[in-house]
């Protein structure tokens, strides 16, 4: 039986805990159970969280809340206030979140509003973008990373959006793998690192893209047909910054940056055939010297061609094949890196040339970052290069291109490559290269 189901049987509505009689149930984790509680002197309402003494690593949640609760004090944090030890578990209590209801208590969270609502406003996400990245910032000038931000662990307090559940708060030295799928960049998955700040907003930049399109965080990057692009041009860019290895971006424009590592714009989704949802984010092509850029013409709602369909023996490979791509997507992952590793003092000479003729770049603002991008760039075009002749590699890389045409003619990537009828060509094109490919790769691996 789960952590979470022994505290929700031992405990319940009506009980006592020393002070605190708990109210109703607010929502369980790995490691245990909250609820709304009252304390019966003070008539004070708030959150009391449960965690079993004797289960699963309890100390990993007991030394995320001993540091926490020595820097949250007189800070924008989600406030700590008493932790004691009631019948082999241990408790602590903290601020409750504001109630959705008032008929009810229903706790503030944007995976509630979610639900309830759909999606948040431009306005709305901004709002919660900003008093979230300023909590984080406060945590990490303390020394420790939140590790686990996900809709679930964003609440509203007194009407400010915090960050909640800390009990995977840790200082950053440690190795252990953390977190929740989609929030966690895919190189710290994939063994490559091993946690760093910059992760806190990584999953931030998941979570403006779930708040914003009211998609789950395994739709990334596409847009719902339903909403609407207006007014939320800059929260695309920033939640795509964020998922590129970027520190959050002020609206002041006074940027906090880390070092990017994961390659620039849009992550892609690799077709959703891939077993734990692997991302690949691809870079955009930057034009050629002396060429002029213009934007494709807004499309009509275009109906994409017949899509290419795998066929069943393919699908009855897939597990095989998918492990296949994932240990080259690896090797390349790790020489992307290196190679961005290595800017010569030419590299931000025509880094510099380059920004000075396209000012207002969206995606990029610095010599640093362009120079790095045409390093992954030509390390990515290389590999490429490389295994051409290995159907299967080729076969997942076209799926990656196809994510990305369909977003074109949809109208749902920032920016647009191809115009409508561009995009119907390519992907009449890259569904054949996938059927091609299908019959060269059942020639060699089927049995």
């Amino acid at each position: 039986m789960k952590l979470m189901e022994l505290c929700t049987l031992k405990f319940k509505p009506g009980d006592q805990i020393h002070d605190f009689k708990l109210l109703t149930v607010c929502g369980s984790g790995a490691y245990g159970t909250v609820f709304l509680a009252e304390n019966v002197i003070t008539r004070q309402q708030l959150a009391l969280k449960i965690i079993s003494a004797t289960g699963k690593n309890p100390e990993r949640e007991l030394k995320g809340l001993q540091q926490y609760q020595q820097i949250c004090p007189h800070t924008d944090l989600l406030q700590i206030y008493h932790v004691g030890f009631f019948d082999g578990f241990y408790y602590y209590t903290m601020e409750a979140a504001d109630s959705l209801s008032d008929t009810e208590y229903c706790p503030k969270t944007l995976a509630n509003i979610l639900k309830s609502q759909g999606r948040l406003t431009p306005e709305e996400v901004k709002s919660m973008a900003e008093s979230v990245a300023s909590a984080l910032e406060t945590l990490h000038s303390k020394g420790v990373m939140h590790r686990d931000i996900k809709p679930e662990n964003i609440l509203w307090v007194n009407g400010v959006a915090v960050p909640g559940d800390i009990g995977l708060i840790s200082a950053n030295n440690t190795s252990t793998l953390a977190g929740t799928p989609g929030f966690i960049p895919p190189e710290v998955v994939a063994g490559l690192r091993e946690h760093d700040f910059k992760d806190d907003f990584y999953a931030l930049g998941k979570v403006i893209y779930c708040a914003l399109t009211g998609l789950p965080v395994t739709e990334y990057p596409s847009f719902p047909d339903s909403a609407t692009l207006n007014g939320a041009g800059e929260i695309i860019r920033l939640y795509s910054r964020l998922c590129a290895g970027d520190s959050f971006i002020r609206s002041d424009h006074t940027p906090k940056r880390s070092r990017a590592l994961l390659y620039t714009a849009a992550a892609l989704l690799l077709a959703g055939m891939i077993a734990g949802a692997f991302w690949a984010v691809r870079p955009q092509p930057q034009p050629e010297q002396g060429a002029e850029k213009t934007d494709p013409v807004e499309p009509a709602a275009v109906q994409p061609p017949p899509p290419y369909t795998p066929s069943q023996a393919l699908q009855q490979l897939m597990p095989e094949l998918s492990e296949h791509y994932r240990q080259l997507y690896y090797k390349l992952f790790e020489i992307q890196i290196q190679s961005a590793q290595n800017i010569t003092r030419q590299d931000l000479l025509e880094a510099e040339a380059y920004l000075a003729k396209h000012p207002g770049h969206p995606m990029i603002d610095t010599p640093q970052y362009v120079a790095e991008q045409r390093k992954r760039q030509q390390a990515e075009a290389e590999f490429d290069r490389q295994h051409q002749s290995d159907p299967v590699w080729c076969y997942f890389r076209n799926q990656e291109e196809i994510s990305w045409v369909l977003a074109n003619l949809q109208g749902q990537a920032i920016p647009r490559q191809y115009t409508a009828d561009e995009a119907k060509e390519k992907l009449n094109v890259l569904y054949q290269q996938q059927r091609e490919l299908e019959i060269l790769i059942l020639k060699k691996y089927q049995k």
